[in-house]
């Protein structure tokens, strides 16, 4: 078979072909909708979507797309992509189609001047990842349930974190498939475990305006979260987990050494698991 490559498009016809292709490909994930992919991929205030789409006779048959992001690190904002939405049609799988995509992707990243990559692998990308694109392997995401009382939270000056702009952080919350709560300064949201409520950010400022509610358990999900630390909790077993969650980073400029786990400060806000 022979595949033509062309950058990803933000066109409202394009919008429309990748919601379903992504609807069809995830069929149990219901928040493909136009008006999700436009949010994503459209309004973002970093900047629009990046990525590849591959042809076959006129008709899109894979999808890879990456957001940008601005993450500060050591006093020095620097920008980056978080791939987010892979998809290959079933007829089409198996022909290498996503790894061709991902690294026409970090290529037209690195032209474009961006300095890293990084990324939450689920079970079916890790090992694609790792061995053939070349990206560090962080670890596992923390995922901790506790009880307790929220408490907005500031992470170390020196860590590696995502860094948001008031209009970023107002994007954020506006995500037109899923509705974000107040809980004692904190940001929430409701999970498919029932009673838990997931703590998407602990940022002081980031739930201002947000109706307030919520429940006795709380999820946390990242790296270096400080709510839950010291409280009477457990780990989530694996099965409760929404996928694999595997941090990876690739680094494109040389400029960001040194990232690890240990000084990457990391929360559900900062992806897209809800």
């Amino acid at each position: 078979m022979s595949y033509e490559f062309v950058p990803v498009e933000c066109t409202k016809e394009k919008i429309a072909d990748y919601s379903r292709l992504l609807s069809l490909v995830f069929p149990e994930t219901k928040k493909y909708t136009p008006a999700f992919v436009n949010w994503q991929y459209a309004q973002n205030p970093v900047g629009n979507a990046i990525g590849f789409d591959a042809m076959y006779e006129g008709k899109m048959v894979a999808h890879y797309v990456a957001l940008p992001v601005e993450y500060l690190y050591k006093g020095t904002v620097l920008k980056g992509i978080l791939p987010l939405n892979v998809a290959t049609d079933p007829a089409h799988q198996g022909k290498g189609l996503f790894t061709k995509l991902a690294m026409k992707t970090f290529d037209h990243a690195q032209e474009l001047g961006y300095h890293f990559v990084i990324g939450v692998a689920n079970q079916n990308t890790t090992n694609g990842y790792a061995t053939r694109m070349g990206f560090n392997m962080l670890g596992p995401l923390d995922v901790k349930i506790f009880m307790g009382k929220l408490k907005p939270q500031t992470a170390d000056t020196n860590f590696f974190q995502c860094h948001y702009s008031p209009e970023v952080m107002n994007w954020r919350l506006k995500n037109p498939e899923n509705e974000y709560f107040r809980s004692n300064g904190c940001v929430t949201t409701k999970t498919h475990i029932g009673m838990i409520d997931a703590l998407m950010s602990e940022r002081p400022g980031f739930a201002e305006g947000l109706e307030t509610k919520g429940s006795l358990l709380k999820m946390t999900i990242g790296y270096n979260i400080r709510n839950g630390k010291g409280s009477l909790g457990m780990n989530l077993p694996e099965r409760f987990k929404p996928s694999p969650l595997n941090m990876i980073f690739k680094n494109l400029s040389g400029t960001v050494a040194g990232v690890s786990k240990e000084n990457f400060y990391f929360e559900l806000i900062d992806f897209d698991a809800y």
